[in-house]
């Protein structure tokens, strides 16, 4: 027996989100981010500007 799939939703299927609603959903989102970035920090990288004054220094000796 095989299982009837529903069609995927189209963006235009979807009920419009409110203001309220994203503005909730970006703040949650960087307490997520905050809470794993305390648990799992990132590697010290290199300034990023001073690489892109000197690409050349990227590709070594």
């Amino acid at each position: 027996m095989t299982k009837k799939m529903r069609p995927t939703p189209s963006k235009a299927d979807l009920p419009p989100i409110s203001p309220e609603a994203w503005s909730a959903l970006q703040e949650l989102a960087q307490i997520i981010l905050a809470t794993y970035l305390k648990e799992h920090p990132l590697p010290d990288r290199p300034n990023t500007v001073s690489l892109a004054k000197d690409p050349v220094s990227l590709l070594g000796p």
